[in-house]
């Protein structure tokens, strides 16, 4: 799939931080261009324009996504066999090789999450069908201190007593 920026680009750069190939052109506060010859077709600038200036090949834009419910690599351990294509297939590095406990053998981890973006190559150049992208569930919210509780009632009732 093909990529282009739309002429909505507000030129944040988000885009070209998380883009692995550099093909990302354009100066703050710019429109921004993709070089198509350096481009992976990974998407990673589409999921991170906020202002959804990164259109597909059809001309739709793909919708902003939080990074932390960015898909990721779910290793299927009885299938993985070790002979890393997944890990040269990686264009960020995310992925490496490391001995099976008891074995002789090699199984592929997720070494480095945060440089994951979600682009889906380990799982295209996996033969074995090793490699699942599985959205996570977000992380459960803390629940409120006592302190921002009381905070919270204290504008309720300070609002309460604007309206009347």
């Amino acid at each position: 799939m093909r990529f282009r920026i739309a002429d909505t680009c507000t030129g944040c750069g988000f885009c070209s931080i998380l883009c692995p190939s550099g093909a990302i052109e354009g100066g703050r506060g710019k429109k921004h261009s993709i070089n198509q010859t350096l481009c992976l077709d990974c998407g990673s600038c589409a999921r991170t324009c906020m202002a959804q200036s990164v259109l597909t090949l059809f001309g739709k834009p793909e919708a902003y996504k939080e990074r932390s419910l960015w898909p990721v690599p779910s290793i299927i351990e009885s299938r993985c066999r070790g002979c890393g294509q997944c890990v040269k297939g990686c264009p960020t590095g995310a992925l490496s090789l490391l001995p099976r406990e008891n074995t002789n053998h090699k199984i592929v981890v997720l070494d480095d999450p945060q440089k994951c973006i979600a682009c889906g190559k380990c799982e295209e150049t996996c033969m074995f069908a090793a490699i699942d992208m599985v959205s996570l569930p977000p992380k459960p919210q803390p629940a409120p201190s006592p302190a921002e509780l009381l905070m919270t009632a204290s504008l309720k009732t300070a609002e309460d007593a604007d309206e009347k």
